[in-house]
This record gives structure tokens, C-alpha cells and sequence, in this order.
């Protein structure tokens, strides 16, 4: 990235003596070639001699001569703009002038880009060139717009939810565990990578452990409530088998039904162990009338 950004630089450093020479090579007119309108004066530049009131070089234009032929785009105001619009001021001097330069100041950062980093607290002067937002991984977007800020492939929401650092390019989800790289994303058939793709499947540490810690958590807490509820019912079928056992007359015996159908009815006891709780009532019932029948036949 850094090699691209220089190439850039020297790339602009050279338009403009391109610029120059090309101006330079244009042969120079004359005032009585000129044909000046509005009268003769110190051009230099783009024809010789004429008009040219803010004495950046460049003529006024007239019906003749217009700002398309070179003619000074902003004639009262100096400037040494020499793209598209002639004479117009230029800032950063990158020979563009600066109505219609994306970056005025020449700092690397657009003016909407500096504009949109701004804050309430923060404002960036896209006509300062030490005014401008941080960029961590110099690809001329300010962080705080970048989705990628360290520009290792990974959108910060994703190695933010991960954990992994998002200003640090050899941090990633993939390299979180054991100090080496954890996982990639099939592609289909035999095809897989380890850049960040949104058409692949990911399979990796990183990600199984986001399926169970976040997506799963949830099951997972329930877990002891479950845990908490079962282990509550079966005390209640318990405590019922024991007074079912313990009972000693119909009276106390229809007392626990009552309880175990009231239960039931809260849901506070499972179905099955309802059924087997009734089925001991019913034994029950059988046997205390069989002792009472065998009771009643040894005293007569």
C-alpha cells in the first residue's frame, strides 16, 4: 500500500511540469495576433500582451478568448490553476484549481471525506493541510468512515464482534488462537481461502465459538433452569409417594389426590408421574379395603 501511495505522489509530482512544458511548447501570440478586446496589459501565458487584471499571467477573456482557450477562468482573482480552469487559485498546487479540486488542501484526504470525519467535536478544514482525520491504514479514507481500518481484509463490525483488533493488520479471527491461522471459508468444491469473503462458508475456531457463545448462549443458560425445574418435580412426585405409602385411612388418602390433581393441574408434576401417583392411590384404596374387609370378617 505504502509503495502505491508514493508512486502516486511522484505521478503527481510530474503532472505538473508536463503541464508546464505543454504550455511551454505553445507558441506565444502576439497583441496584434491576440486580437485583444479589452485592451492590452501583461499577459504572458496564454497570449501575449493582453489584459490581465489579476496579474497571474493569464488573460481576461473576452468574446474571442475564452476560459476553454486558456483564458483566465477567474480574472480577478491571482491564481496559477493550469487544469481545466486557468488562473483560478490553487492551494495545493497540483495545478488544479480549487472549485473543482476534490482535495483542496492537497493532504491526501478528499474535502468530503474530511467533512463527513467531522463532528461536533472534531472538524476537519479541508483548506488546512495538517487538518485532517486519522488513517491507520493509509488508504486515504479516515477511520472513522473506514470499514476496514487496518485494511486486512476483515470489516471492523466483524473483528470487533470477534475480538480481534481492528487497527492491527495481523490481527484477525482467524489468528486469535494458538498464534497461527484457525480457519477459512469453503468456496465450493475443492476451492478454499483465508481472505474474508462473504460468498464462502467460514469454518474456523473463531467461528464456532461466536455460534456457541452467542448464538447458543441463550439454550445454554436455560440449561440450569431446566435443571432447576425437573429436579423440582420430581421432589413433589416423591413427597407424594411417601404420603401415598404413609396414609392410614381414606380420609388422609383423598387428601393426596386432591393435592396430586391440583398439581397436575399447575403443571408442577410431568404426566407420567401423575399417572403412576394414581395408579398408587387406586393400589392403595385396594389394599386398605382388603385390610378393612379381613378386619371386619376376624371380629365377627
Amino acid at each position: 500500500m505504502r509503495r502505491v501511495i508514493v508512486m502516486i505522489f511522484f505521478f503527481i509530482l510530474l503532472l505538473p511540469v508536463n503541464n508546464i512544458e505543454e504550455l511551454s511548447e505553445r507558441p506565444s501570440i502576439s497583441f496584434s495576433e491576440a486580437n485583444c478586446e479589452n485592451g492590452p496589459g501583461n499577459s504572458s501565458i496564454d497570449r501575449i500582451g493582453c489584459l490581465d487584471s489579476d496579474g497571474d499571467g493569464f488573460s481576461d477573456p473576452d468574446l474571442n478568448w475564452t476560459w476553454e482557450q486558456k483564458a483566465d477562468a477567474c480574472p480577478f482573482n491571482y491564481g496559477a490553476s493550469r487544469e481545466i480552469l486557468c488562473g483560478c487559485p490553487d492551494m495545493d498546487r497540483d495545478w488544479h484549481a480549487d472549485i473543482i479540486d476534490p482535495d483542496i488542501d492537497g493532504d491526501g484526504i478528499t474535502n468530503e471525506f474530511e467533512l463527513i470525519a467531522s463532528s461536533l467535536q472534531v472538524r476537519y478544514d479541508p483548506y488546512d493541510k495538517d487538518s485532517f482525520p486519522p488513517d491507520s491504514d493509509f488508504d486515504l479514507v479516515p477511520d472513522v468512515i473506514d470499514e476496514d481500518d487496518d485494511n486486512d481484509g476483515w470489516p471492523d463490525f466483524v473483528e470487533i464482534d470477534r475480538g480481534s483488533d481492528v487497527f492491527d493488520q495481523q490481527s484477525t479471527p482467524f489468528t486469535l488462537y494458538f498464534g497461527t491461522s484457525t480457519g477459512f471459508f469453503y468456496e465450493g468444491g475443492f476451492s478454499t481461502t483465508t481472505e474474508y469473503t462473504t460468498d464462502g462458508t467460514e469454518i474456523s475456531i473463531s467461528g464456532f465459538i461466536e455460534i456457541v457463545t452467542e448464538e447458543l448462549i441463550i439454550p445454554i443458560l436455560m440449561i440450569p433452569l431446566y435443571l432447576a425445574i425437573f429436579g423440582k418435580r420430581r421432589r413433589h412426585y416423591r413427597r407424594f409417594i411417601n404420603e401415598i405409602d404413609n396414609v392410614e385411612s381414606f380420609e388422609e388418602l383423598s387428601i393426596v389426590e386432591k393435592d396430586v390433581n391440583e398439581f397436575v393441574k399447575n403443571k408442577k408434576i410431568k404426566v407420567y408421574h401423575a399417572l403412576i401417583l394414581r395408579n398408587s392411590i387406586e393400589q392403595k384404596e385396594t389394599e386398605m379395603r382388603i385390610y378393612d374387609m379381613n378386619s371386619q370378617g376376624e371380629e365377627e
